[in-house]
């Protein structure tokens, strides 16, 4: 925000530059800028404003800096049960763990259950919609004649069916993911409704929580993702006032047939992310959030190779 101020003198015009003076750093628009302005109320106002305004910018430059020096996400690296066929994840990195009894357990509990992410949904309008699209997708699916203006919303719904297979494999109740007065389990502070989740320790180890989730009081709603540092970024994110859950929700569950928009696919297990892909879209828009886990850009690269695709390479600060 520098001016200009032209001078005339003999010679000609010569042009001055007048920096701003520090405490208009932060001014965006002329009717912010305080300096000038006689009445002390309103004076007052527009500092505190401006004062939170580098407040926030300073937490943001914070926040960041952490995110680039981070290691991965703390979980107990154990891979969970195996899969096969032509949906199954890339095959766990060598030298984990298998999986423990009572999550391989939970999962083929899991499997026995039919597809229902749709009745995540708080509206009555949109749960019909998703649940009909998937009808008639499955249908035109079973004819050999699928239809490529369904795919954003079959797109959706596998996600959505993710989520609540995850759901129930972590004992919440499916009606706290999609509604605004739910409170995470995890947290110790803050009134909420009641969700409380089985014992962690059976649970897959890409769903364990981290240190966030126990911390910071949030919404349920990113819980359940297999990926824990879009856990642990998004909540400390949140916290900081500059990560919007339902920005992100809009994104990821848009019906838009449109290549731009970010999207997270499950082609997998719900509760791997070795079996997600993340789009081009998303990494650029949202990419800072899986930061630390490599077993989702591992599947990314993995699923984009099964469709003939190139391998997209990913470039790290630091």
């Amino acid at each position: 925000m520098n001016m200009s101020l032209q001078e005339e003198n003999a010679g000609g015009t010569t042009g001055l530059q007048l920096d701003i003076m520090p405490q208009q750093n932060e001014v965006t628009e002329p009717n912010e800028d305080w300096t000038g302005v006689t009445s002390s109320k309103e004076r007052r106002r527009l500092q505190n404003r401006l004062n939170q305004r580098a407040h926030r910018r300073r937490l943001r430059q914070e926040f960041f800096r952490q995110v680039e020096n981070r290691p991965p996400v703390e979980y107990v690296a154990e891979a969970g049960p195996s899969t096969s066929g032509p949906a199954a994840a890339p095959a766990p990195a060598s030298g984990s763990g298998a999986g423990t009894g009572e999550a391989a357990a939970a999962v083929a509990a899991e499997d026995e259950v039919a597809d229902d992410g749709y009745t995540l949904l708080p509206c009555a309008q949109k749960r019909a919609r998703m649940r009909d699209a998937g009808i008639q997708a499955r249908r035109n699916l079973a004819l050999g004649t699928p239809q490529t203006v369904q795919l954003p919303l079959v797109v959706g719904l596998n996600l959505l069916t993710a989520l609540a297979r995850n759901t129930r494999l972590m004992g919440f109740d499916k009606h706290s993911i999609c509604y605004d007065e739910y409170i995470s389990p995890f947290n110790l502070q803050g009134p909420g409704l009641p969700c409380a989740p089985r014992d962690a320790s059976s649970w897959p180890p890409f769903l364990h929580p981290t240190e966030a989730q126990f911390s910071i009081t949030h919404h349920p709603f990113l819980d359940v993702f297999p990926i824990p540092s879009l856990r642990e970024n998004g909540i400390r994110a949140e916290e900081l006032g500059f990560f919007d859950e339902d920005d992100f929700c809009r994104d990821v569950f848009s019906t838009d047939d449109d290549a731009d928009c970010p999207r997270l696919l499950v082609w997998g297990e719900s509760w791997d992310p070795r079996g997600w892909e993340a789009n081009v879209p998303f990494l650029k828009k949202w990419g800072w959030l899986v930061r630390g886990c490599p077993e989702l850009l591992e599947g990314t690269n993995y699923w984009r190779q099964r469709r003939g695709e190139k391998k997209l390479r990913f470039i790290t600060a630091g």
